[in-house]
């Protein structure tokens, strides 16, 4: 039987929901990160009096791999939180320490905020579990967790709590975030002027890139893959007194796009490598043409018929895709949980 779909909701801050626990689940590119950041600075503002404690749990691998051989007991994950929370214990007192001690035991004037929970998964998904379990008998007032639908329906039964998923963009939304994205980088650029290719970028994307249902332009992160294209056209207003308006989007540009920003992602902000190390930059190279190598292979196999492929002189075409399909299949049913 098929999950109901989640509730979508648009929040200001932390408070604004019953219920301690809260869970974001929503396809990646939506802006669960994002929301997060907006979030801690709106809270902050309004209640200067909680203490927020925002962090990826992927890049805390190491306490969980330590939780994991050792049990995770109530002071491991109070570990876990100090260390997310950078909590200064260099003065002989530990001072910060044991304030921070007396707000999850006593005042509750805290939010945790954990992100990329499906990331760790399944290696270390009983650990955040237990996790979880032993944050809940503190008084923290709202522990939030952001993860990808993979995970939708995982708490709810456990920590009695709901799934929430972010609203998508709204045609009035996307319009609005090219034209402030634009703005940014184009100050000499009229408002009509960009109002006007916004315009004609959110019609082309309903007209070309929809399918069905699927709003293309609904999703922020490709939200901003358009905006980054279309950047060359806002280039010529300072040089010419009309422009035209494009036509048509360049599907093959796009896919190169959102390729590239992907992969970027992927590396800096889940792998969090040193984009400017040697070794690193060499690995990457590698890893990047394994990943177009086999995203291509799928695609062929997705595309093309088996006479087709046939054809091919490369005969390990299929293999590959086969494999590569496999081991996404296997990583998503994992991450079923």
């Amino acid at each position: 039987m098929e999950r109901e779909p989640s509730p979508r909701f648009t929040p200001s801050t932390f408070f604004e929901f019953e219920g301690r626990v809260i869970m974001v689940t929503d396809e990646p590119g939506m802006g669960k990160s994002t929301l997060l950041t907006h979030l801690a600075w709106e809270t902050h503002k309004r209640h200067t009096d909680i203490w927020i404690v925002r962090f990826n749990i992927n890049n805390y691998t190491r306490i969980l791999k330590e939780l994991k051989t050792n049990s995770c007991d109530e002071n491991g994950a109070m570990k876990l939180l100090t260390e997310a929370a950078k909590i200064k214990e260099t003065d002989s007192l530990h001072l910060e320490r044991r304030l921070f001690d007396n707000t999850c035991s006593s005042t509750g004037n805290l939010a945790v905020l954990i992100d990329g929970v499906d990331e760790v998964g399944p290696l270390y998904t009983e650990q955040v579990v237990q996790i979880l379990r032993l944050l809940i008998k503190t008084k923290i007032k709202k522990i939030w967790v952001t993860s990808r639908n993979s995970m939708k329906g995982f708490p709810e039964k456990e920590f009695q709590c709901h799934s929430y998923s972010l609203e998508p963009f709204t045609e009035t939304d996307q319009k609005r975030f090219l034209v402030k994205f634009w703005k940014r980088k184009f100050l000499d650029v009229k408002d009509d002027c960009l109002e006007h290719l916004a315009q004609r970028v959110v019609e082309l994307s309903m007209k070309h890139l929809n399918v069905g249902d699927n709003n293309f332009m609904g999703i922020p992160l490709q939200c901003l893959l358009l905006a980054e294209m279309f950047e060359g056209y806002l280039k010529q207003y300072s040089t010419a007194a009309t422009v035209e308006l494009p036509e048509h989007i360049n599907v093959v540009m796009l896919y190169d796009l959102y390729v590239e920003k992907k992969w970027d992602i992927y590396l800096s902000e889940k792998k969090g490598s040193d984009r400017t190390n040697v070794i690193v930059l060499t690995d990457d190279k590698a890893l990047h043409k394994m990943f177009i190598d086999n995203h291509t292979a799928a695609a062929f196999v997705a595309i093309l018929s088996t006479q087709q492929i046939e054809k091919f002189a490369d005969k390990t075409i299929t293999k590959e895709a086969t494999d590569f399909l496999k081991n996404i299949e296997k990583a998503r049913k994992r991450r079923a949980y």
